[in-house]
């Protein structure tokens, strides 16, 4: 098998090595400059309050799936080498991160929203790459379906950035298959 160029591509993998790895990825590829692109940041948009997340205008951007020895990803940004959010399967955990505006100093709630479910998981700052907020799931957890499965999109909210209303295309799916096989 030929070695990884993939940023992300480390093993063993932990929370915090998931973390810090996606973290030293975006700081090398995409925070160089201690913000993310201005079209990201433009781009992204907040449903009115009378709109549901469905209405909302989808997050710019596509989805990427990666086979990496160990890891499955799927990683979603305009530039998929610039992830804002990503799914990840390694050591038998699903992994959910979310890239931030601006470092974090303490654990926050990250909302995700399907049609069918709605689940508040506690996500910690990366410790020294705290623009980046993670959490786990174990394979088997009724959300991962729910978000594979959506009525086409689903949403991830933390306080104080923009929501993401994210397309349930199936690099998600297959990456939260992979864990659980």
């Amino acid at each position: 098998m030929k070695a990884s160029s993939h940023p992300f591509t480390t093993a063993p993998w932990t929370s915090a090595a998931f973390a810090a790895c996606l973290s030293a990825a975006l700081t090398t590829a995409a925070c160089a400059d201690d913000a993310q692109p201005d079209e990201i940041a433009t781009a992204m948009t907040q449903a009115t309050e009378d709109e549901t997340y469905l209405d909302a205008p989808q997050t710019p951007g596509t989805w990427e799936y990666e086979d990496e020895p160990g890891e499955k990803l799927a990683l979603f940004g305009v530039n998929p080498r610039q992830p804002i959010f990503l799914v990840r399967c390694g050591d038998g955990v699903v992994s959910l991160g979310r890239v931030t505006q601006t470092p974090q100093s303490e654990t926050k709630v990250l909302n995700v929203v399907t049609e069918t479910v709605s689940s508040q998981l506690e996500a910690g700052p990366v410790p020294g790459r705290e623009i980046i907020l993670a959490a786990d799931l174990q394979p088997g957890d009724p959300l991962l379906d729910a978000m594979a499965i959506t009525k086409g999109r689903f949403m991830i909210d933390v306080e104080g950035e923009d929501p993401l209303y994210l397309p349930a295309w199936v690099e998600v799916s297959r990456v939260i298959e992979d864990c659980r096989g």
